[in-house]
């Protein structure tokens, strides 16, 4: 068996069934038929920009799926069927399948992701990217510019730093009262951080305004809280969540980070790759030369 991480993006038009359904529908088919076993989906916000065109967001909906590696021709076959029967009409439909293991740069994947949340991207940006890095890439119908969305859903996925649980967490009612304890239970909750980077004690107590949504964080499904001035914490809402992903559309940069001339530097955010003296731009994205030095 083989980890990939799937990707689509642009299925739906106003009034039909959304992509993250769609990406539901797909990881169905490859538990039912036998191709292997999938993971939770997550929710990646791309650019919201007037030469973009998308449905209401602009998200790519993503999953990751141990597969078959002997099956994995057939499952791109069935895949493909799936979505172009599926998805609306008008929509431009596209389908990303990527293995870790078939990477040739790690840096230039992940860096065309975040960027896809910061500036305009082509199909060419795309399939430059896709060919050097032995990912599967297609285009599914009308003007296939949903392979822009998949391309980049899944290397934010891959970048273990970006994307929120499609629904949420299940079993948490809005404007109830939980412990910590209780959401470290969740099969899709690893941990709960405030936002002030603090780990709350597994008995204090934590109201939810709304859903809960784990964001996805150094690889793990993290719940944000804040303090409660009453005492104990507070889950984020709907637009606090969304905020706080919006701080993190930029490449988080490591130990090895410098900071680049002033007239080289791209991000408000200072602190990111995109800002670093050792990255290398390569058509629309960036490799790291740190390890080549």
């Amino acid at each position: 068996m083989k980890r990939y991480i799937i990707g689509i993006d642009d299925t739906d038009n106003y009034g039909s069934k959304g992509t993250g359904a769609i990406a539901g529908e797909l990881k169905k088919i490859i538990s039912d038929e036998g191709f292997g076993k999938t993971g939770f989906i997550t929710r990646h916000q791309l650019l919201i920009h007037p030469d973009i065109k998308y449905t209401s967001h602009n998200s790519s909906m993503i999953f990751t799926a141990d597969i078959d590696e002997s099956r994995i021709n057939e499952l791109e076959t069935v895949l493909e069927k799936h979505l172009k029967e599926e998805s609306a009409e008008g929509s431009d439909p596209g389908l990303c399948i990527f293995c870790p293991e078939d990477l040739k740069d790690k840096s230039e994947l992940i860096s065309f992701g975040y960027l896809a949340k910061n500036i305009v991207l082509t199909k060419e940006d795309a399939y430059r990217i896709a060919q050097r890095n032995n990912i599967y890439l297609k285009e599914l119908g009308g003007e296939g510019i949903g392979i822009i969305g998949a391309l980049a859903g899944v290397a934010l996925r891959y970048s273990g730093n970006d994307g929120e649980l499609k629904g949420g967490a299940k079993d948490f009612e809005e404007g109830e009262t939980y412990l910590i304890k209780d959401f470290l239970a969740h099969k899709n909750i690893d941990s709960v951080q405030d936002i002030d980077g603090d780990i709350p004690n597994e008995d204090d107590n934590v109201y939810v305004p709304w859903k809960v949504k784990p964001i996805l964080t150094k690889d793990k499904l993290v719940v944000f809280v804040k303090k409660n001035p009453k005492g104990g914490y507070i889950a984020l809402a709907k637009q606090e969540n969304r905020d706080l992903e919006e701080k993190r559309q930029d490449l988080t940069a490591c130990d090895e980070f410098e900071r680049d001339v002033d007239e080289e530097l791209i991000s408000s955010i200072d602190n990111t790759c995109a800002n670093c003296m050792y990255r290398r731009w390569t058509d629309k994205a960036f490799s790291c030369v740190k390890d080549r030095k």
